[in-house]
């Protein structure tokens, strides 16, 4: 079977009774000879109980092929096509009955489509996602997937929801399903530590629908520190990223490692390995031991292993043995392998392992309990999830008075468990027009209307799996409502309910029609198919209305000129804002603060409606009329945001010669009272 996942060099049925401690570092044991790793009838397995599979289209779990009309189970599917808006993804029956003539299946895998006759809608998207589990150690920003691939249009991958620059588009002849092609997903793409999200976007141009991945592969591991975060260093032979190791702990012997680690200390050494950077040439042990440095005052608590420098010497003063923590004081924990007092641990310093005898009380064996955060750790506590001072993000508790404290972000969610800095894990950690992507652990920014339902694997409730439903639209739409027909946020033309004062929010048309359904939006190709004031929304091939101050910029992937990608650009803001300008600050129309304006355009460019006597626009935090403008000049210059002329554009094509006149009337008249102010 062609299809793995191998994290680069790391042990194979790993037990705890084959990691070897002497030396502070994991080390482990070799495959068993002619023993296959990584395949999926012989998963990697990791001694941390964790592995990793990614599989080809139309298999089991043994990586056996499917029967005919069934449901793949590794690849989840949401499209935009009314009769089969998933989630199951199902095996074709018979290629033979296929109009566009698939590639034949091999041996190992089939396609796979949202009818079992590979039937879909034109013009569709069709999303198949899968996932995989990337365990602690491993450094994201190494892990590289490979394969080979056919899909019936064109598609593309995104991972953890944003894009990856992969494709694979039909040529002129709209052959790329006839016949399989290789795929890479480069190292640097958002891959992130635990669940990871693969989404396989195919695009129907028109006839048959479906995807195959035939293998899929992929490699990750740390090659060099570099690879690892702070505090960490690369065991070259595991390709894991470890906690530095402890004062008084012999450094490693690694085959492989720059610097050379042959159990002897070098000042470099001590930088790679220690946590406290230093290490003791006299005994080849992290920190200075008694007699030795040189050390400060300021610095003696971390590379002294006595925790304290002699001032008068420059060296570390004597160690405090001990037997117990009861010996130390409230700031050490006793490391009776040595035996000496040590400072306590930072968060995501790794709890130690003292070998037995002599051991320690509580058991110190690399194994996290609520007795040994106590005991060893600064913060008090210890993670479960990977045996490390501090709560890692999601899990606790903790609150606003302690994050700094037990969570290694510093940050606590309102849920009582700790999260990244700036980040959220549940919605009510998110302020404004935004929602929590909990897979990603980010708020997002609500999809505008035409925009596709979003996909978290992650939340529950409610369930964001790119179909719409009630909940799912409240969360994630600006508008609140999503339209069942195709998935996306705002009811179609034909659809509804929606009333005359809320036609405007709930339509994609910003109209409501007297039978209580939204108005058809006008189809179109390309913006210039659209009436003064509108633009061509990709997305569903509708004129759009111009949008109003505070609105995001939209992302319209099929929207090449000018690229709308969710982005403030100058091109951007003069096709799709009423204003004509955008907010780099936040990538929404008009002026937040900031942005160059005159006492004739305030109320077109700023939010506030207002600008200052510096010719920038009031903040909105200091303006209690929050009004969105009205589009009143057709020039628009920009300070803070983007400036933007649509007069002449091929997009403002309507405007007369009149129009124009005046424009440049209220320009000069605006740069002439600026002159005489500042005279």
């Amino acid at each position: 079977m062609n299809s793995s996942f191998t994290i680069r060099g790391l042990c194979y049925r790993t037990s705890l009774a084959s990691i070897l401690v002497a030396s502070g570092v994991i080390a482990c044991a070799a495959a068993p000879p002619g023993e296959a790793t990584g395949t999926i009838s012989a998963p990697l397995i990791f001694g941390i109980g964790k592995d990793i599979k990614l599989f080809p289209t139309g298999v089991d779990d043994n990586g056996t092929k499917l029967a005919e009309e069934a449901t793949d189970p590794h690849y989840t599917l949401s499209s935009d096509d009314p009769n089969c808006p998933g989630p199951a993804a199902v095996t074709v029956a018979n290629l033979a009955n296929v109009k566009t003539k698939w590639a034949a299946n091999p041996a190992t895998s089939q396609w796979i489509s949202c009818t079992t006759d590979g039937t879909g809608a034109d013009g569709g998207t069709f999303r198949y996602t899968t996932t995989f589990e990337l365990p602690a150690g491993v450094p994201p920003s190494t892990v590289t997937i490979s394969g080979k691939w056919g899909c019936d249009d064109g598609c593309t991958i995104n991972v953890n929801g944003k894009p990856t620059g992969v494709s694979d588009q039909p040529p002129p002849n709209g052959d790329n399903f006839k016949t399989f092609s290789d795929f890479s997903i480069p190292t640097g793409s958002p891959f992130q530590a635990g669940t990871n999200t693969i989404e396989f976007v195919v695009t129907n141009v028109t006839g048959n629908q479906g995807f195959h991945i035939t293998t899929i592969s992929g490699t990750a591991g740390c090659t060099a520190d570099t690879d690892c975060g702070a505090g960490n260093f690369c065991n070259t032979e595991t390709q894991l990223c470890m906690a530095q190791i402890v004062n008084g702990l012999t450094v490693p012997t690694i085959a492989g490692h720059t610097p050379n680690l042959d159990g002897t200390c070098t000042a470099d050494v001590g930088t790679a390995v220690c946590a406290s950077g230093v290490c003791d040439t006299n005994d080849d042990k992290c920190g200075f031991n008694e007699g030795d440095g040189p050390c400060t005052v300021e610095n003696g608590g971390t590379v002294c292993r006595s925790g304290v420098c002699d001032e008068d010497s420059s060296t570390c003063a004597a160690v405090v043995s001990c037997g117990a923590d009861e010996d130390c004081d409230a700031s050490s924990w006793c490391n009776t392998a040595v035996p000496v007092c040590t400072p306590k641990l930072a968060n995501s310093a790794a709890i130690p392992v003292i070998p037995n005898p002599p051991g320690h009380t509580p058991t110190l064996d690399g194994t996290c309990t609520e007795d040994v955060g106590a005991a060893v750790c600064v913060s008090g506590v210890c993670d479960t999830a990977d045996t490390k001072c501090g709560f890692t993000n999601g899990t606790g508790p903790c609150d606003a008075s302690n994050a700094n404290t037990v969570c290694r972000s510093g940050a606590c969610s309102t849920n009582g468990t700790c999260m990244a800095a700036g980040g959220c894990n549940v919605d009510q950690d998110c302020s404004g027009n935004m929602w929590c992507n909990q897979s990603a652990h980010s708020c997002t920014p609500k999809v505008v209307n035409g925009g596709y339902m979003p996909t978290d694997s992650a939340r529950t409730s409610p369930v964001l799996n790119g179909t719409c439903s009630d909940a799912a639209a409240a969360l994630t739409c600006e508008s609140g409502v999503c339209d069942v027909s195709d998935n996306r946020c705002g009811f179609g033309g034909g659809t509804g309910p929606c009333t005359a004062e809320n036609g405007a929010k709930v339509c994609r048309s910003k109209q409501c029609n007297d039978d209580g359904k939204c108005a058809a939006p006008t189809t179109c190709s390309v913006d210039t198919d659209c009436d003064q004031g509108m633009w061509c929304n990709g997305l569903n091939a509708a004129c759009s209305p111009k949008l109003d101050n505070g609105s995001s910029i939209p992302n319209d992937p099929s929207h090449t000129n000018p690229t709308l990608d969710g982005i403030c650009t100058t091109e951007a803001a003069a096709l799709v804002c009423q204003s004509g300008v955008c907010d780099t600050a936040d990538n929404k129309c008009g002026f937040a603060s900031g942005g160059l304006c005159t006492t004739d355009n305030a109320t077109t460019v700023c939010r506030s409606a207002q600008c200052q006597a510096d010719d920038t626009c009031v903040p909105i935090s200091n303006n209690n009329n929050n009004n969105n403008g009205s589009l009143a000049s057709g020039i628009s210059p920009g300070g803070g945001g983007v400036l933007s002329c649509a007069v002449g554009s091929g997009i403002e094509r309507r405007v007369g010669i009149g129009s124009v006149f005046s424009f440049m009337a209220i320009a000069i008249a605006g740069l002439l009272r600026r002159r005489r102010d500042r005279a």
